[in-house]
């Protein structure tokens, strides 16, 4: 595309026919769209989600081209980019196949797909079954070790990591894995209740878990995860990575279900066996209150400059 241009790719998250882009022309759509659907519903009800990518020009200021690149997905949230130029979509719902009110699905979804930025049209859909299959928000990447790191949008979730087996080559396969705070297992991190078990500024030495069946058709990873001891946050929302930190948001946490930011430093021998000599580090940094600024916090995003000093 050549130096003086960008390449953004945008989450479509309509969750019904007749509010995404296909409408009531979805009969119509030509036959290489249809089989670039991850699921087309039988040709009826395909699914509604994707992406879309724009190639901007930033010293003229044009939107030079604008094109459906992913398609026949669901409820498309945050996502994320990786270091290898592709866009990390994320599916928000964990849906079967078969009938579901108006709605026909003949593919299962609530999966991770991996959009390349170079694409010139519609990507063929290949959900990342090894990440798992939950409710996913958010993905960010630790550029260093090539680690992904994802939230959950559920009251009771869990912080993931996927280990791949080759860095950048995520359908190669890997392994996924749950938070969880040494010495405190299945500790809840929400502080709903006065008696708050962690403390603003307070750094939480951590380990992780193997979850296992993550292509599980029972919506269970966040209860398997948690009785094995992982940690516990009130809905798991954005997520960005800044150089050996990541920053993510849980939109009810805290006393007064106003949200809170938390920071998860990783260890300088992250996702390898000797991780347990020097572990990562979680951290909650921010805490909303009635009053405060902060109040049900979604999306996070790190400054040019990176984490600011006083936080």
């Amino acid at each position: 595309m050549g130096a003086s241009y960008s390449s953004a790719i945008t989450n479509s998250k309509p969750g019904e026919l007749d509010h995404n882009a296909f409408s009531a022309s979805v009969r119509r759509l030509p036959r290489h769209v249809w089989n670039k659907l991850y699921d087309g519903g039988y040709g009826k009800t395909p699914g509604a989600g994707g992406t879309t990518t724009t190639i901007y020009n930033p010293p003229s200021g044009d939107t030079e081209r604008q094109h459906l690149s992913l398609a026949g997905t669901e409820l498309n949230c945050a996502g994320g980019s990786t270091p290898w130029g592709s866009w990390l979509s994320c599916e928000e719902c964990f849906h079967q196949r078969g009938k579901r009110r108006n709605i026909v699905r003949e593919q299962p979804h609530g999966y991770v797909f991996e959009v390349p930025a170079n694409e010139a049209g519609l990507v063929t859909p290949r959900p990342i079954t090894a990440m798992g299959r939950f409710e996913h928000e958010a993905a960010a990447v630790h550029e260093a070790s090539g680690i992904v790191y994802m939230t959950e949008d559920k009251h009771q979730s869990l912080f993931y990591r996927y280990i791949p087996h080759v860095p950048g080559k995520l359908h190669e396969g890997g392994r996924l894995q749950a938070l969880a705070v040494t010495d405190r297992p299945s500790l809840s991190t929400h502080n709903w209740s006065r008696a708050a078990p962690i403390r603003v500024g307070e750094p939480l030495p951590t380990y992780w878990i193997n979850i296992d069946d993550v292509d599980s058709n029972r919506d269970d990873l966040r209860m398997r995860g948690a009785s094995l001891g992982a940690a516990r946050f009130a809905r798991g929302e954005g997520l960005c990575a800044a150089g050996d930190e990541l920053f993510f948001v849980c939109s009810i946490g805290g006393t007064s279900w106003a949200g809170q930011v938390f920071a998860y430093r990783t260890s300088p021998s992250e996702g390898t066996e000797r991780e347990q000599e020097q572990p990562g580090e979680l951290t909650l940094i921010a805490e909303g209150t009635t009053h405060s600024l902060l109040h049900n916090a979604d999306n996070i995003i790190m400054a040019p400059w990176g984490r600011p000093d006083d936080l």
